[in-house]
């Protein structure tokens, strides 16, 4: 008797507790691999000195970074919800744990969700430079086959908006109304940690230390067949003097501690029989550049193709043109995209400082979660030009290129989702 009093109170103890809201988790991800010839050619002997006569590389890929993810999401009643998304990323290659791999290396995030009133993310997110990227987005996922890695999201050797996920942010996503949305991102440091105050006894303190930021304000409209984006980036980097391009501040030999800005606009359209013709143009600058500079972080000015001509401010404008052709389970694609010089540039070599992009690709879907295909992606750079097949110098790609080279890549692609 004294047993079945006890249970009845555990019981009744337990329906006395609020019903809680449950939150449901999923593990998703893919793998991707790809077996590939990568050829360069065109060697700058200035640059590379005595040059391997061996310039082909056969290789065995992951260019596409595998990657696991869970997200969840609780319904808190009234339209709103929490929700969490953490993305981990690996070498299906090699395992390789280098800087873009690892737990929570791509994009992840925890926030609020409501229908009527948009969506707060805080988190290490993606943001600018992948506005407008899923124009050229093929079933394959491989980074090499990507002009907006290759041309958009760079200046020569200098990356913008770190061509990658972006730390400390605050993401407001509106609610999609008649097929429109925006996005505004902000960060007080987009690259690692905010400013601090000097530690104790620290000596000389940088009294003209900045307080960096960096902004992403982007608008989307979806609706049918028709996809347009435009987009703006701006930040104003952390820790370096106020004035680059003032004495004594000749430490800053190259431009990674630039300010940057960048603006985008891009579209796509789907024809009722499976053709989709895209277009994206991208015009970004580099602010508060000195005289002398090296573009990225090149080894040299031989390698990077030259330095900065004269104080204040270098800018490119590239575009580029993706099309694809999807029929049943099969579907093909050409891209061809452009980077113009650099403008404040002085070249090493006679010549321009943009390049120019080729690829043409076919995969096939075995299934909605695993397709395969071949491809083949050229990169032609101008003489004094640094661009590169993305992936390039990783572990995922191969060797970098270094000013007036080209490489083109051959390869077989597999890609299986979970």
């Amino acid at each position: 008797m004294k047993k079945k009093l006890i249970a009845l109170a555990v019981l009744g103890a337990v329906a006395a507790v609020p019903a809680m809201a449950q939150s449901n988790v999923t593990i998703g991800g893919y793998m991707a691999i790809q077996v590939k010839n990568y050829k360069l050619s065109d060697l700058n002997s200035a640059a590379r000195g005595l040059a391997q006569n061996a310039t082909n590389e056969f290789r065995v890929d992951d260019d596409a970074n595998s990657r696991i993810w869970f997200t969840g999401k609780e319904d808190l009643g009234d339209g709103l919800d929490a929700h969490f998304y953490l993305e981990s990323r690996f070498g299906g290659d090699n395992g390789s744990a280098a800087s873009t791999f690892g737990l929570a290396a791509g994009n992840t995030f925890v926030g609020l969700g409501s229908k009527s009133m948009g969506t707060l993310d805080l988190g290490r997110l993606e943001t600018y430079y992948i506005q407008g990227a899923g124009i050229e987005a093929d079933r394959t996922s491989v980074s090499a086959h990507q002009a907006n890695k290759a041309i958009m999201g760079v200046m020569g050797g200098q990356t913008i908006n770190r061509l990658s996920r972006n730390d400390n942010n605050i993401r407001y996503i509106s609610p999609i109304m008649g097929g429109f949305k925006a996005t505004v991102v902000y960060s007080p440091n987009y690259n690692v940690d905010e400013g601090k105050i000097p530690a104790a006894g620290t000596t000389p303190v940088n009294n003209a230390y900045s307080k960096g930021n960096a902004w992403t304000l982007a608008g989307e409209y979806a609706n049918g067949p028709l996809f347009l984006n435009a987009a703006y980036w701006r930040v104003t980097t952390e820790g370096k003097p106020g004035d680059l391009v003032a004495t004594p501040n000749t430490g800053y030999v190259t431009t990674a501690q630039a300010d940057q800005k960048a603006w985008r606009v891009s579209g796509s359209y789907m024809l009722p029989f499976g053709l989709k013709i895209g277009l994206m143009y991208d015009k970004s600058r580099l602010d508060n550049v000195r005289a002398g500079q090296l573009i990225g972080s090149p080894a040299s000015a031989a390698a990077g193709g030259g330095t900065v001509l004269a104080n204040g401010a270098v800018s490119r404008s590239a575009w580029m043109l993706p099309i694809s052709y999807t029929f049943g389970a099969h579907a093909i694609y050409a891209k061809y995209a452009v980077a113009d010089d650099l403008s404040n540039f002085k070249g090493a070599k006679a010549g321009g400082s943009g390049a120019k992009f080729y690829n043409l690709a076919y995969d096939y879907a075995l299934s909605k979660r695993t397709a395969f295909g071949v491809s083949y992606t050229v990169i032609n750079n101008d003489p004094n030009g640094t661009y590169q097949i993305n992936g390039a110098g990783t572990t995922g790609g191969g060797s970098l290129l270094v000013a007036g080279e080209k490489a083109s890549s051959i390869q077989f692609n597999l890609k299986h989702s979970f």
